[in-house]
């Protein structure tokens, strides 16, 4: 996945009704996924490590999947190994304007 635009943001057509859900993303997406399935959020934000290339890959193939995902909006979100959000003042913004629910298994310590 292609950070260098910035935020990657897809409208879907998804049915999910719940919380809305921001979760990281490491190399093995199995605890993320379970992670999205298990809340079935209305809008997912994942958190990205875009300086590791194994995880953008990861990241791309979810993208490419992304009608299995039935939240009605899904941000990748750029960050790094250690948790530093690029683009903060936009996620401070999207957070204010809904109610979210972090799931903090996925990704590294330091992002949690």
């Amino acid at each position: 996945m292609d950070f260098k635009q910035g935020i990657v943001n897809i409208e879907s057509t998804g049915a999910w009704q719940e919380k809305n859900l921001i979760v990281c993303l490491g190399s093995d997406p199995a605890s993320t996924l379970l992670a999205i399935y298990t809340h079935r959020p209305s809008q997912l934000i994942i958190l990205v490590d875009q300086n590791t290339p194994l995880v953008c890959v990861v990241a791309e193939r979810i993208r490419s999947k992304i009608s299995d995902l039935h939240a009605q909006k899904i941000h990748f979100w750029p960050t790094d190994l250690t948790g530093n959000i690029l683009y903060k003042d936009k996620l401070i913004q999207q957070l204010e304007e809904n109610e979210w629910i972090a799931n903090i298994t996925p990704g590294t310590k330091a992002q949690s």
